[in-house]
């Protein structure tokens, strides 16, 4: 009768330890998987500023308009249409990956929005009257 005793403490023992164990690396687990969304809703959420915005127009267009001369010169001297579609089709992608992230460089200048001013009493007494 000892031993039984004294092996369901032992399993009681390690049950309740095993079981602190989960509860400790469950909210570890938590915790990295809520700073992973919280990093990735970050990074989908794309602040960038006006100015931002400008430059990343300014950067698709120089950069469209001199792949598709730079390909089609070299497209027209190889005498290959093939050629042509991977030298533009390659900058588009290029260009994609340069301005579709919110890279930190396109955040440079941000918004200081005003701050919020609360209506006065009196204000919201005259238009429950009228």
């Amino acid at each position: 009768m000892i031993a039984t005793r004294t092996g369901k403490s032992r399993t009681a023992r390690f049950a309740s330890s095993s079981t602190s164990l989960a509860i400790v690396v469950n909210s570890a687990l938590e915790q990295n998987a809520m700073s992973l969304n919280s990093y990735i809703q970050e990074l989908m959420e794309g602040k960038i500023d006006f100015v931002g915005q400008q430059l990343v127009e300014q950067l698709a267009r120089f950069i469209l308009i001199s792949s598709a001369i730079m390909s089609f010169a070299v497209g027209f001297a190889v005498e290959s249409l093939a050629v042509t579609f991977a030298m533009f089709g390659g900058a588009t992608i290029l260009l994609a990956l340069l301005v579709i992230p919110p890279w930190p460089i396109f955040n440079q200048h941000p918004v200081k929005w005003l701050p919020v001013i609360e209506p006065k009493e009196k204000s919201k007494e005259k238009a429950k009257d009228s």
